[in-house]
């Protein structure tokens, strides 16, 4: 198993793949954020305010560097963190302190968020609709997804990326995407080695809720078979996590020991077919049980978590699988660069993680990061 190397280096920014030293010089704040729905997001802010062709006076005023549309990247000792697309630009003027230009970029799903469709999709499995739409935007498709051939499936008035993220929870796979590449595929498909982690090292701190209040001890989703002219429902229970949960407990078995049988019934979704149905709920299931433990921690700044990853944290002897990141660096005091690494962690009772980032009970989901991270909150919807 990799152990998660610690490293406390600065970010390199590359604008149109050159990299440009004065915006790592000139750095303020930086989040990127990326969630197990794709879209991952970039904010940045720099100083704007210095010595330009022998005045003083705004040094990105003239946009040669920075402006819409160019592609920008980060790197963290070499290794890339984030690509895409600058979207916006923010000029910044308190008082007392010199301006500040912030720039807001996004990745190649922004593309599909951008464009809007009503159509319809007949005898197609996800895994077609998933390939239409990746070359309907020119990306090479990398899918994972089992699944039948669905007799009609509908995109109305939904960007594509609102779609894709509907057709993933459906059918209970994760979506992202790298450099010209669409990826989707199931939680457990994601298939790359867990990094060792070990507390006051690695991770700096962090934190974990078990929470019931959302659990359920099983899912039923019913629907309609115009065809035969019957209903058509399917229950799933903790069966549904498969490996996931291993020889552990499940938060629908606590529940149940705890509180008796609880049965959430699901109609909204009007599936047509059993297998439909039994798609649904194991994917309504699964996502909640995914979230009966969550936490969330601050780790040494790294390449190597990513989305989707596993982690052994040594000291706790659990396993946990990072789902969403914050990454922030900020200039202090006599010019040394702080560097921390803020990733949503969360387990279910088999140690497998969910999808979510914070906590459900009072708060939607994402509202408990850092406040650097609210313009990447903000532009991570569809």
């Amino acid at each position: 198993m990799p152990t998660l190397e610690a490293r406390g280096a600065r970010p390199t920014f590359l604008v149109e793949d050159d990299v440009q030293p004065a915006l790592a010089e000139g750095l303020q704040d930086l989040a990127i954020r990326e969630t197990a729905d794709g879209l991952a997001t970039l904010s940045a802010s720099f100083s704007n305010w210095g010595e330009v062709d022998g005045a003083t006076g705004y040094l990105h005023a003239d946009r040669r560097v920075l402006d819409f549309g160019k592609p920008i990247a980060v790197e963290l000792a070499g290794a890339s963190v984030f690509k895409g697309r600058i979207m916006a630009l923010e000029g910044e003027y308190r008082e007392g302190a010199p301006p500040s230009l912030t720039v807001l970029a996004d990745d190649r799903l922004q593309d599909l968020r951008m464009t809007r469709r009503t159509r319809s999709f007949e005898r197609h499995s996800d895994r077609d609709v998933f390939d239409v739409v990746a070359r309907d935007h020119g990306l090479r498709a990398r899918l994972d997804l089992t699944g039948p051939t669905w007799p009609v499936i509908a995109q109305l008035n939904q960007s594509d990326l609102a779609f894709l993220r509907e057709r993933a929870r459906l059918c209970g796979a994760e979506l992202w995407v790298e450099d010209d590449t669409l990826h989707a595929c199931g939680r457990a498909d994601r298939g790359r080695a867990p990094l060792r982690l070990e507390r006051g090292v690695h991770v700096r701190e962090f934190r974990c809720l078990a929470d019931l209040a959302h659990q359920s001890t099983c899912v039923v989703v019913s629907g309609w078979d115009p065809q035969a002219k019957r209903r058509v429902d399917h229950a799933a229970g903790d069966e549904a996590l498969g490996a996931e949960l291993g020889a552990d407990r499940s938060g629908a078995a606590l529940l149940r020991a705890a509180r008796g049988e609880r049965r959430q019934s699901i109609v909204h979704t009007l599936p047509l077919t059993d297998q439909e149905a039994e798609s649904h709920a194991r994917a309504a299931f699964c996502a909640a049980a995914r979230r009966f433990v969550c936490g969330e921690g601050r780790a040494e700044p790294s390449p190597e978590l990513q989305v989707g990853r596993r982690g052994q944290a040594d000291r706790q002897r659990r396993r946990c699988q990072v789902v969403a990141f914050v990454s922030e660096f900020e200039n202090r005091s006599g010019g040394v660069a702080k560097a921390s690494q803020r990733r949503q962690v969360c387990t279910d009772a088999a140690g497998s993680a969910g999808v979510r980032v914070g906590k459900d009970r009072g708060v939607g989901a994402d509202q408990d990061v850092e406040i650097a991270a609210d313009r990447c909150r903000q532009r991570g919807g569809d």
